[in-house]
């Protein structure tokens, strides 16, 4: 007959693998030729039998998963010693069994893993955001998440997760604390499990620049006599997610200030700029175009030169011998830039008594001299040249005025002006 004692129960604690390596020790036998054999509860083999029954302890055991194992050791005696021929020629020989078990208890005392860290989001239109889940940032040794109903988690207990505010709550600005707790819902501590807490800051920011308007772009003429317009430009209207009040502000292209309604001639840009309580910004521009369509001025020194005697001479006249100033609201002007466009005769060019000459009236290429020939119908009244003159800004306005000259039939005569009888024109554009 066999007799056998079991090794004491062993306890351990469970590794990153929800695992621990046990020396579980042998027992103790006794009797005639006894072969002792033993079988886990979970299975996993503790000895290697060939075809006929002859077995030899593994080298060594495999490791024990968190939990109660329990090992069956039975103890063989028989008549005759091994090894044996077959199964059945080992089990001809028995001539007892005895058997015991022992207990192999893991305790996981490893509690989740919170990876959670510090996070930020950016506010909403509502100037809030949604505190994040951070549920998958948990694991454990041996727990298996929640959610996971693999194969795998078969026989698992599951994590127990919680945090305050719950994933999906709205908060505004600012930084906000998320506590989080797990428990791997494990036998230890008297079946509570164990438990972690971690506590993480969610912060919301503002990072939404406002949103802005610029008044209508502006088109104005100067004001008589000036190169400016005083102009009301108008405010830009900006409004924010988070802001309830956000005051544009301006800046002009010319360095003056926004304050300053007045603008001079050409096209002024003003930035109106937007910025909220966070420093985000937005901008638009609006122009104040500021047209002159005001003409310069030509003023005559009121001379008529007379020119005798008539001998059909050319005399040379330019502006500065009949305008004595110009000026404009813009622009600086001279006389120099006075142009002769053209200029009449009140009497033909070739007729009896006058010379039959061509050619009475050159005006220069340049528009900046005349040539007029001193001549006149022996029978007539004295001829009367008229010379137009224009002045032209530089915005494209401008003036024109009229100016004689007279080639009398008598010396000191003054011509009766019978109207344009023939015109010259000159090629200035």
């Amino acid at each position: 007959m066999a007799t056998i004692s079991c090794p004491s129960n062993q306890t351990a604690n469970a590794d990153n693998n929800c695992e621990a390596t046990v020396n579980v020790g042998s027992p103790t036998v006794t009797g005639d030729n006894v072969t002792v054999f033993a079988t886990r509860s979970d299975g996993k083999p503790m000895y290697n039998c060939d075809g006929n029954g002859n077995c030899t302890r593994v080298t060594q055991d495999a490791p024990f998963s968190a939990g109660v194992t329990t090992i069956t050791w039975s103890a063989t005696s028989h008549d005759t010693p091994g090894p044996y021929q077959s199964v059945e020629d080992e089990q001809a020989h028995r001539t007892g069994t005895a058997s015991c078990r022992q207990t192999v208890t893991v305790n996981d005392v490893t509690p989740p893993v919170i990876a959670a860290t510090d996070s930020t989001a950016s506010a909403d239109a509502n100037c809030q955001a949604a505190v994040p889940d951070y549920s998958s940032t948990v694991t454990d040794n041996c727990a298996c998440a929640s959610s996971d109903t693999s194969d795998a988690c078969a026989g698992h207990p599951h994590i127990t997760y919680t945090q305050t505010p719950a994933a999906g709550t709205l908060v505004g600005l600012g930084a906000h604390t998320v506590h989080i707790t797990a428990n791997d819902n494990s036998s230890n501590n008297d079946g509570a499990g164990n438990t972690a807490t971690k506590d993480v800051t969610f912060t919301v920011k503002d990072t939404t620049p406002p949103t802005i308007n610029c008044p209508a772009n502006m088109t104005t003429n100067t004001l008589p006599g000036t190169c400016s317009a005083v102009v009301v430009v108008g405010v830009a209207t900006a409004s924010d997610n988070c802001d309830t009040l956000v005051v544009p502000t301006g800046t002009r292209s010319d360095g003056q200030s926004i304050l300053d309604p007045l603008y001079p001639k050409g096209t002024t840009t003003i930035t109106w700029t937007a910025t909220d309580a966070a420093g985000n910004q937005s901008s638009c521009t609006q122009t104040v175009t500021v047209e002159d369509h005001e003409p310069p001025t030509i003023t005559f020194n009121g001379q008529t030169p007379s020119m005798w005697p008539p001998n059909h001479s050319y005399h040379t006249f330019t502006a500065a011998d009949f305008i004595s100033s110009v000026s404009d609201n813009c622009d600086t002007l001279s006389v120099s830039d006075v142009d002769i466009i053209s200029a009449t005769s009140d009497e033909p060019e070739s007729a009896p008594g006058s010379g039959n000459t061509l050619n009475d009236i050159v005006i220069a290429s340049d528009c900046k001299s005349i040539q007029l020939r001193a001549e006149r119908v022996n029978n007539g009244n004295g001829r009367v040249y008229t010379i137009t003159f224009r002045l032209r800004d530089h915005s494209g306005n401008t003036t024109t005025g009229t100016a004689r000259v007279f080639s009398p039939r008598n010396q000191n005569e003054t011509p009766v002006d019978d109207g344009p009888h023939y015109t010259v024109t000159g090629n200035c554009p």
